[in-house]
């Protein structure tokens, strides 16, 4: 089961290009209030708001979570994250069975059942860790934005999938969450933002959003993809 990702909110470099030069600023800093803590943007974006809301799914969507994820805006780019993240293989499944990360993150995969598992991906570049038995682990590292579909060989049944964005504000949307949201730390303006179901078409996945931020406030939307 996949518990309530509101955001993946790791420690980033942020590069801010102004005209011909261009600001580095290291780390994500907490902010007077908690609430306020930034994720990827740190002080070179003091003025900050939230995105928040509800995602109206068919029943048919309802099965799987979702993501909802920025699209990267120009002038700001987020060096690979250190922190690495972990994905189980228990029980014959991917737990999680939906692992959203920031393009350059490492997955650790590791096998918690009894018996061998594989990890293969027919997407994007390709790849495929072999088989390795219990309690042991293999790694891989996103380079590129996109959807890889998690394979095991040795289980056909096994599914999962790694959902690679270009911007640390995103978050899954499940059951779990009452199919609701929370992105914070979103620097103030208009952005892009997509939203992905395993068991959406095309027309629904590539659709582009559209949202303005404000700072110091919360921007509330109901979605109905």
């Amino acid at each position: 089961m996949i518990g309530r990702l509101l955001l993946s909110c790791v420690a980033f470099l942020v590069v801010c290009v102004v005209g011909e030069s261009s600001l580095v600023v290291a780390g994500a800093q907490e902010q007077k209030s908690e609430e306020d803590r930034l994720c990827g943007v740190p002080d070179a974006y003091p003025e900050v708001g939230i995105f928040k809301g509800t995602l109206k799914l068919k029943k048919r969507y309802q099965r799987s979570p979702s993501v909802i994820y920025f699209e990267k805006k120009e002038g700001i780019e987020f060096p690979a994250p250190t922190e690495k993240l972990n994905c189980d293989q228990v029980g014959k499944a991917f737990a999680p069975r939906i692992v959203p990360v920031l393009v350059g993150t490492t997955v650790v995969f590791k096998n918690s059942d009894d018996f061998e598992h594989n990890v293969n991906s027919p997407d994007n570049e390709t790849f495929d860790l072999a088989n390795w038995g219990k309690d042991e682990t293999r790694e891989y590292t996103f380079k590129r934005p996109g959807v890889y579909t998690l394979l095991c060989k040795l289980h056909p049944e096994m599914v999962g999938y790694v959902v690679v964005v270009e911007t640390p504000w995103f978050a899954v949307v499940d059951k779990e969450s009452k199919f609701g949201f929370e992105i914070k730390g979103l620097p103030a303006g208009t952005y892009n933002y997509r939203i992905w179901n395993e068991r959406m078409s095309p027309k629904y996945t590539d659709k582009v959003r559209t949202v303005t931020i404000e700072a110091g406030k919360t921007t509330e939307s109901v979605i109905k993809p």
